[in-house]
């Protein structure tokens, strides 16, 4: 008997502990969205808010006891699948902000089958519709060949789109690739 109350309460930790990450996390959700410089959009597209509310859960699951974190992780998966149908349409519809995410989670396996390819042409078509990030991302997979064969002069245009639109890890990032293929030229 003694050990059905420890059980009970060790639940009811993990229960109390659940919801006051819940609410912390809501706080923390509510003050992401309201700094996105896409608030309109932020709040029509049924699948940002669940993957910004997964992150965040990521990155607090992170300090938690492992058994807590796999708890968090399935809960995260969960979510992820839930809003996977809304992004897919989303993307289908051309929306650049949901073909950037959709890219995401199929270079790195997130809900859907990981497939490189598939994510770096989705990377790639988020670019071609102007978006910075998805630039950027581009360019490292025709820099690092992931998903695609390596072409610097593709990573260089796409990185080069990137630092026109003011992405300084994009300015970082281009530098670096510009001088090493400035060393490997001289070495020719």
């Amino acid at each position: 008997n003694n050990n059905n109350n420890n059980n009970t309460n060790t639940n009811n930790t993990n229960t109390d502990s659940i919801r006051e990450a819940e609410t912390e996390m809501s706080v923390r959700y509510n003050n992401v969205c309201s700094q996105l410089p896409w608030p309109r959009h932020f709040e029509r597209c049924a699948y940002i808010g669940p993957t910004v509310l997964t992150w965040l859960w990521k990155q607090r699951a992170e300090n938690e006891p492992a058994e807590q974190r796999t708890e968090v992780e399935a809960r995260i998966a969960d979510v992820l699948r839930a809003a996977l149908p809304a992004l897919e349409r989303e993307a289908a519809e051309g929306d650049a902000i949901a073909i950037d995410w959709l890219a995401w989670r199929y270079c790195n396996g997130e809900t859907v089958p990981q497939d490189p390819a598939r994510g770096a042409a989705l990377f790639e078509l988020a670019a071609n519709h102007g978006l910075a990030w998805a630039q950027l991302w581009t360019g490292h997979r025709f820099r690092d060949g992931n998903g695609v064969h390596a072409n610097m002069d593709s990573a260089v245009m796409f990185m080069q789109r990137a630092v026109d639109q003011g992405n300084e890890e994009a300015a970082s990032d281009l530098s670096e690739l510009r001088e090493k293929l400035r060393q490997q030229q001289q070495q020719q």
